[in-house]
């Protein structure tokens, strides 16, 4: 369990499957006895078959539901006890870790995603940025992360893309992206990283950046109506924690954003 600054059954579902009793008298030979006792065990035999379906399905859909569920609970939990100051900053053990519930996780994106390296959190194995990319153009990082077929593939971009797509050509870029990601890893799962916002002092000179809260907006319909997790970092923003461009974030910004992250694929 994370460290905090301040303290704060399984249900068995039982199947009874009725089992059809035949009773035959009266006349007939018993050719025709035995192939009607065998056409009443076929139908029983597909019942019984439908029905286990049936009920594995059901299963699959609520165990996919609670974890969906757990999953949310876990990044509600996170995010509320980061707003109240009850997280402390993580340490080399809680770091440790962190890196270990991220192990077979890869991230992907801009420069964005390189701090994640510079910063130390973790390595070139698990990270595959170009800095200054926009998303249509990470099909090479996206590739290389494949070949170490992660369990979890994490999108983190900045703000490029507002000077080259429109709110719309964003989103379906992002599309095109994910669905190249599942054909590589159809069994990994996707997180994105919300676009996050320029500085005030930068918003104010750059009307293009400032645009960015359509972006993301859009972004989050699109992964709330398509399943995908989209890890919200509006939390994690403050003007103190922005460098002097006003764009990327200081050490606290990401100390956050791993321990988020690590909270969202151990939950997973």
């Amino acid at each position: 369990m994370r460290t905090l600054l301040h303290p704060f059954g399984r249900h068995l579902l039982l199947l009874a499957v009725p089992v059809s009793l035949l009773s035959l008298a009266g006349c007939g030979n018993r050719t025709d006895i035995s192939e009607g006792q065998a056409y009443i065990q076929e139908l029983e035999n597909r019942d019984v078959t439908a029905m286990q379906q049936a009920v594995a399905q059901a299963q699959a859909v609520r165990s996919e539901n609670e974890h969906g569920v757990s999953r949310k609970a876990a990044i509600e939990r996170f995010r509320a006890n980061y707003e109240a100051g009850l997280i402390a900053p993580p340490d080399e053990v809680q770091l440790a870790k962190d890196r270990n519930i991220l192990k077979d996780c890869a991230v992907i994106g801009d420069s964005m995603a390189q701090a994640v390296l510079e910063y130390g959190f973790l390595d070139e194995a698990h990270v595959f940025f170009e800095r200054g990319a926009i998303i249509r153009e990470l099909k090479g990082q996206i590739e290389a992360a494949s070949a170490m077929l992660p369990r979890t593939v994490v999108f983190f971009t900045g703000l490029n893309d507002t000077d080259h797509e429109t709110v719309d050509s964003y989103v379906e870029a992002y599309a095109s992206q994910i669905a190249y990601v599942k054909s590589l890893l159809p069994d990994a799962e996707i997180f994105i990283c919300s676009m996050t916002p320029p500085s005030d002092d930068l918003a104010a000179e750059r009307e293009d950046l400032a645009m960015s809260v359509y972006y993301a907006d859009a972004l989050k319909t699109w992964c709330e109506e398509n399943d995908i997790l989209c890890l919200d970092l509006s939390f994690l923003v403050s003007q103190d924690r922005y460098l002097e461009d006003g764009i990327h974030f200081n050490y606290t910004f990401y100390e956050g954003w791993i321990g988020l992250l690590a909270e969202a694929v151990s939950a997973s």
